[in-house]
């Protein structure tokens, strides 16, 4: 089993992550959900899987059973994105609905303070994932809808966002609601890097400070003289993103070529290159 680490059924997902699996819950057991005889399921794995054996001697579970969410309406696609959802037990809504440009992409009934939502983000244009969290009362006033959390995604665990966007493509998306989240594991170093690369006209650098710091961020030509200087200054923690449109100090446009990025940071310096095509 090391060697799996998604699980996808058409109603709920299971996904390794940080040393454990990660599922939807409910009130009476905190169990992984179950298979039954002629369920189908997507299975990944790091490497290939010479052999496998379905019958494995174990006594048949009951079916998982969740319950369907009533107050929000969306459509089902063939495939989704699990989007986990880690909730403060002292504040638990009945349902949590995502919606990316006010259409609802999945909900889910809140059985636990952890659940799931499978999120259809293909059926929509891409965009920003919102949370509404709904507490029983037909009225919207009584609603919470929710734009700012704290978040990862599947293809860059160590990357704390502040809000998920359905052109991610991430194999999963985790989000939690409590301040002392045990599913997002702060980040303590400094990182680097940019997309796209190789890049015509611009490419974005994207960068990670642990603590607050004098930040120092430049471009330099293949020869190693300064381009441009992108940032320069005092930053407190957290993940930022700078664009560079390929030009130099003096506005003028560079020549395509090979050129690195620099970023000096709580007492480091990071080097990467990349390439500017015409």
């Amino acid at each position: 089993t090391g060697n799996i680490y998604s699980i996808q059924h058409q109603d709920w997902s299971a996904y390794y992550s940080e040393g454990t699996w990660k599922y939807k819950t409910s009130y009476e057991t905190d169990d992984p959900p179950t298979l039954s005889y002629a369920d189908m399921v997507k299975v990944k794995c790091h490497n290939t899987i010479s052999s496998f054996c379905w019958d494995n001697g174990t006594p048949e579970d009951s079916k998982s059973n969740f319950a369907e969410p009533e107050y929000y309406n969306y459509e089902e696609q063939i495939d989704y994105t699990p989007l986990f959802i880690e909730l403060d037990e002292t504040d638990l809504p009945q349902e949590i609905g995502a919606f990316v440009n006010g259409e609802c992409i999945g909900a889910t009934v809140v059985e636990s303070d952890f659940t799931q939502i499978n999120a259809y983000a293909t059926s929509v244009n891409p965009g920003e994932i919102e949370l509404e969290l709904y507490y029983g009362s037909r009225s919207a006033m009584q609603n919470k809808t929710i734009t700012n959390y704290k978040c990862i995604s599947s293809d860059n665990p160590t990357k704390i966002q502040h809000s998920l966007h359905t052109g991610d493509n991430a194999e999963a998306w985790f989000v939690s609601l409590r301040e002392d989240s045990s599913i997002i594991i702060p980040i303590v170093k400094l990182t680097l890097s940019n997309f796209p690369n190789p890049f015509n006209p611009t490419t974005t650098i994207s960068y990670n400070i642990p603590l607050e710091s004098k930040v120092s961020l430049e471009i330099y030509n293949i020869k190693r003289q300064h381009v441009k200087q992108l940032v320069s200054g005092s930053q407190p923690e957290g993940y930022y993103e700078v664009v560079w449109n390929g030009k130099d100090d003096a506005g003028k446009q560079v020549s395509s070529g090979i050129y690195y990025y620099r970023i000096s940071a709580c007492g480091k310096t990071l080097n990467k290159k990349m390439l500017m095509l015409k």
